[in-house]
């Protein structure tokens, strides 16, 4: 079937690394890191939804908490396959999620051009207003999601990181 053979290229796309960290204090505690590659398109964006509810089920992180970066997550890489990766080819979008004892972090990568999806060019705010489509809400509702957030660039790669507490301390 045509849902089939999509699902089969968008699989041969995707690249998904695992691995654990063991950090050299006595604690010895343990992190998990794990990563997901595809390519800055919309179709491909359902694949980091799905890497972001498995993983947030294997952490343990509560349905309001998944729900809450899933949403912050879904508008940045909607604000990059819009903006970073719309003026260049074989754009890749990687997401690491970093899961420590009370904290989930993750951090959004791409490698398109210089774009913080933290702040939408003011020419479509006025759109936004009217639209409030999800995707391209605000980077406002980035920031009420996330406990922490913030964007660099490096090297020639665009860097959002994001933190969600799982407990304080």
């Amino acid at each position: 079937t045509r849902v089939g053979e999509e699902f089969l290229k968008r699989k041969n796309n995707l690249k998904l690394i695992t691995k654990k960290i063991l950090t050299p204090d006595l604690d010895s505690k343990e992190i998990t890191e794990n990563s997901i590659v595809v390519k800055a398109s919309f179709p491909y964006l359902e694949m980091i939804s799905d890497f972001i509810q498995q993983q947030a089920h294997l952490s343990s992180l509560s349905f309001k908490k998944t729900w809450e970066l899933m949403l912050a997550i879904d508008e940045i890489t909607f604000n990059i396959v819009s903006y970073a990766a719309s003026e260049k080819d074989n754009c890749k979008i990687k997401v690491v999620w970093k899961a420590e004892k009370n904290c989930i972090t993750v951090c959004v990568y791409d490698n398109g051009i210089p774009f913080n999806p933290l702040k939408v060019p003011e020419k479509e705010t006025d759109l936004m207003e009217e639209n409030k489509k999800l995707g391209g809400m605000s980077p406002g509702l980035v920031e009420k999601m996330v406990d922490e957030v913030s964007y660099k660039r490096e090297n020639g790669i665009n860097c959002t990181t994001l933190k969600k507490y799982t407990k304080r301390t």
